[in-house]
Order: C-alpha cells, then structure tokens, then sequence
C-alpha cells in the first residue's frame, strides 16, 4: 500500500516511502498509547511515597489555615509517616539480600544504597575500528580455499522425528523478569 503510492514510473522514492510508512506507525501509537505526565522533582528520595506527599499537602494547608492544633496534628502524622516509609523503603532494600543465590539482585541492592549509577553507553562514531576488523575476518575468508561439504551421517544414525505426541508443552510466555523498580511518586 505505502509503497504503491511511493512509486512513480516503476521507481521508488525511498525517502516518501519511509515518511509515510513512519507517519502511520506514529498515527497508530497516538491512536493506541495514552499520555501521562510524570512529575519529576528535585532531589527525589526514593522513600517518598504517594502517602508521605498527601501528608505534606495536608501540613501545608494547616500552617496556610492557621490552625495550630491542626499543625501540630499533621506534623505529627508526617513524622510518622516518613519513618514509615523509610522504614519499608529500607525492607524492600534488604529484601534483595536475603536470597544469597541472586546475585543480580544483590548487586541491584549494593547500586542502590551506594548510589552507583552506570554511565549510559555511547558508541564510536570512528569507523576504522570496524573496517580493521571487516578486513581480519576476510583474510579468514580469502585463505579458506576448500569448498564447504556436508558429512555424511553414519549408517546407523537415525534421523530424528517428532511426532504430536511426543512434543512436551512449554509456557513460552513467561520470562525470567527482574522485580519491578520501587516506584518514585
């Protein structure tokens, strides 16, 4: 269809072939996807929760009402709520060590409390690196003189069928997933 329209006189133009072909792929991501908006703030802790943020609206609106027994309430709630939250934050943390066969979520958990944050991967832009090695494993290539031949199986080797019955039923579905990340709110 897209290339259909692409073509004029039995020649291609690639480059209103792929703008096309993009601009629908995008139309059906914003007619399938819906937008959200994530708010980032500075300085985020990762122990501050949805019910810590409500707990601070509810301080804020008390000193702006001037109540002071309110205040006092809710700063009260507050504290408590943060210890709370730390508290958990602190169990999910140390939840990653408990199974000493894990070893990819222990290191999650040693990133986690040393801070460690990987540097995103760039790559070279410098292409000799590429051509040196395209040139290295031709010369594999080029000195290999003998034709390729396939072996025989031997005599007595039987050639392996399956039959329905004999197939065993595997749950491809599941991935071996990490947890989820604790979330930021």
């Amino acid at each position: 269809m897209f290339k259909q329209a692409a073509t004029y006189n039995h020649h291609t133009n690639i480059q209103e072939y792929t703008d096309t072909v993009t601009a629908y792929i995008s139309k059906c991501v914003d007619d399938v996807t819906e937008t959200k908006t994530i708010t980032v703030r500075a300085n985020q802790k990762p122990w501050l929760t949805g019910d810590v943020h409500r707990l601070l609206r509810a301080r804020n609106a008390a000193f702006r009402a001037g109540d002071e027994a309110g205040l006092r309430t809710a700063r009260a709630n507050l504290s408590r709520g943060i210890k709370e939250a730390k508290r958990q934050y602190t169990g999910r943390i140390a939840h990653r060590f408990s199974d000493s066969r894990d070893t990819r979520s222990l290191w999650q958990g040693i990133q986690t409390i040393t801070g460690y944050k990987p540097r995103p991967q760039v790559c070279d832009s410098d292409i000799t690196l590429l051509n040196n090695l395209n040139d290295f494993f031709a010369h594999f290539e080029a000195s290999n003189n003998t034709p390729a031949q396939k072996t025989p199986p031997p005599p007595n080797d039987q050639v392996l069928s399956l039959s329905p019955a004999s197939t065993l039923d595997y749950d491809t579905t599941t991935v071996n997933t990490p947890p989820p990340a604790p979330p930021l709110t």
